[in-house]
């Protein structure tokens, strides 16, 4: 297997990629918000998500990989405790904002390493921080597309009373409908999402970085919304080598449990609404 000290190759790998993206990140940003910045960005994630794969990234950090290779991973952390969690947060932002298939494995690998508290903690804030990185990204590359098409209104040589026209009213109408309610109960709807571990967390950040949620509310529902299912995983990942499979972790009970928790995030919503009937 190669590299018995310091920081396991695996995680230097996925630190690499990072350092493209942020790197990458930066020069776009200064590039401004053009159509040559949105192309900037999408090159630099595009070449990242090649890289993971040209690399072999998955196969490093895998589940069975993982379980053989517990105890040398703890070796390597206990070498260098705050280096390892400054590089496993890295990696972890970088699996997250690229939206790479390699999350639930790394949240397993954060319980084996830093143990419950400090694995969650590590584990939220750097999900939460590749959420926020990809939200963002969605929202320079596309938003103003996906804006300027769901708002673009009839063609005034188009018949008023035709199928064309009317379809064009109905979508706008209904972007405006969907994004008065995301402002008005964003938080509460996402806090929903991220409690019920269903909808694939990529598809959150990218839909959320189309719509008009902001940032600020973003971040904290995202937070909170994925602290539950993240201890239930580090927590695992503290008997890692006892499970046979990742999805031993979500029995039917725990996600009854998370169903029973987003239903209580939807109860402000819920509570709005009736008073307004």
């Amino acid at each position: 297997m190669g590299n018995t000290g310091g920081t396991p190759l695996h995680l230097g790998r996925v630190h690499r990629i990072e350092r493209i993206v942020l790197l990458g990140m930066g020069i776009a940003i200064m590039g401004g918000r053009g159509r040559l910045g949105r192309l900037l960005v999408l090159a630099i994630l595009a070449a990242a998500v090649a890289a993971f794969f040209i690399l072999d990234v998955r196969h490093w950090i895998s589940f069975a990989t993982l379980n053989a290779d517990k105890e040398r991973f703890q070796g390597a952390v206990a070498a260098a405790p705050v280096t390892s969690a400054i590089l496993f947060v890295l990696a972890y932002v970088a699996v997250t904002g690229l939206s790479l298939p390699i999350a639930t494995v790394m949240t397993l690998l954060g319980g084996a390493l830093f143990g419950r508290l400090e694995g969650t903690l590590l584990v939220a804030f750097a999900a939460t921080a590749g959420a926020t990185l990809a939200f963002l990204a969605a929202r320079y590359v596309a938003r103003d597309w996906v804006q300027g098409r769901m708002e673009m209104p009839p063609d005034p040589a188009w018949d008023p009373q035709g199928g064309r026209a009317r379809r064009a009213r109905a979508r706008l109408a209904a972007w405006r409908k969907a994004g008065a309610g995301v402002r008005a109960a964003g938080f509460n709807t996402l806090l929903m999402l991220r409690l019920i571990p269903v909808v694939p967390f990529f598809l959150i950040n990218l839909v959320a970085g189309l719509s008009p949620l902001r940032a600020r509310t973003f971040v904290p529902a995202t937070f909170v919304g994925i602290l539950p299912g993240t201890f239930l995983y580090v927590n695992a990942g503290t008997a890692l080598g006892t499970l046979s499979r990742p999805a031993d972790v979500l029995s039917p009970q725990v996600m009854a449990a998370f169903a029973l928790l987003a239903a209580f995030a939807m109860l402000p919503v819920a509570w709005r609404r009736w008073r307004k009937a």
